[in-house]
């Protein structure tokens, strides 16, 4: 998420003359994209501050910027230990990063952090920005922002805010968009993709059928006489590898309590979409899962890794697991 971020800050910059620098010593504009996953990741972001100290004091003109998660928790701290910040902007606005170094140049340092991002409001979604990409050939897709979880261990909600899923119509449309610009291979991003659409599908579910429908949550679901609430992820794999042009589906990432049986299915059957799964485990223990606020245990996880090892041929999984956890002991 925070490097598809980056795509979209450069993107914008470039968008409004700018050009890369070689060194940050030949840079006008210099922006620290931050994460806060892991507390080395603040340890690194001040003491990247601090080392720019010296070159602001040289080059008072420079402008550094601090942006993503970090600052949406530190908000104003990062001004208060490293005063020679002009901008500090969080997960929501990073649309606004042009804009705001414009306004610190005229008036002075700027602290902008929003709460959340506005649902109907597609100017901030990271996709809907111009992106400097690293290959031509490949592009993310934010499908969703924000998480609606509550795990232990991560503190993605409170800097991302609650799950908002983009129309699903819009989504195509942008898969077609970079197919015919180019690009072969797309990896559809958000913080929990198996739950895309629940939301969009949750507000129409109260609502009378209407033309926009299918532009919000796709054909197979507007044909659909219950309209039941439900994910969508499972028809976008099926849409976005039938975009002419598209050759990869990628995904990240999922989460097993919401692996369905029909996302098995669509993965088994586009043949776009690859065969690879990041199902991420955390713990064997079920004690530890508890714990974690996971929504599993390890008889569960096991038993939707096989069902998908069993749906999808040469299927390729990698996990992810936390070694410490607090409280964990050696049975664990």
């Amino acid at each position: 998420m925070n490097e598809h971020d980056s795509e979209r800050i450069a993107g914008l910059l470039e968008a409004d003359g700018m050009v890369p620098a070689e060194s940050e010593a030949e840079a006008d504009v210099i922006v620290l994209n931050t994460c806060c996953i892991r507390e080395n990741a603040d340890n690194k972001l001040y003491g990247a501050l601090g080392n720019l100290k010296a070159l602001k004091t040289e080059r008072p003109d420079v402008q550094v910027a601090v942006g993503g998660c970090l600052a949406q928790k530190d908000r104003d701290l990062i001004q208060q230990r490293a005063g020679h910040v002009d901008v500090v902007f969080g997960t929501h606005n990073v649309h606004r990063a042009v804009e705001l170094l414009a306004e610190a140049r005229g008036h002075g340092p700027v602290i902008e952090i929003l709460e959340e991002t506005a649902r109907d409001d597609a100017d901030s979604f990271p996709s809907a920005l111009p992106a400097q990409r690293d290959a031509d050939h490949k592009a993310w897709v934010t499908i969703q922002i924000g998480c609606d979880n509550s795990c232990a261990f991560c503190i993605v909600p409170a800097v991302r805010g609650p799950e908002i899923s983009r129309p699903f119509g819009q989504m195509v449309d942008e898969v077609a968009a970079l197919a015919a610009d180019g690009v072969s291979e797309i990896t559809l991003l958000g913080q929990n993709v198996n739950s895309y659409g629940r939301d969009l599908t949750l507000r129409l579910r109260g609502m009378d059928a209407g033309p926009a429908d299918a532009y919000e949550a796709g054909a197979v679901w507007t044909a659909d006489p219950t309209r039941r609430a439900r994910p969508l992820f499972a028809d976008l794999l099926v849409a976005s590898g039938a975009v002419e042009g598209i050759r990869r589906v990628r995904f990240t990432s999922p989460h097993p309590k919401d692996l369905r049986p029909e996302t098995i299915s669509a993965m088994a059957d586009t043949p776009e979409v690859c065969e690879h799964l990041h199902l991420p485990l955390q713990s064997g223990s079920d004690r530890i899962l508890s714990a974690m606020h996971r929504g599993y245990t390890a008889e569960r996880y096991l038993e939707r890794l096989e069902a998908a090892r069993m749906g999808i041929d040469d299927l390729a999984v990698t996990t992810d697991l936390i070694v410490g956890f607090p409280g964990e002991t050696g049975d664990d």
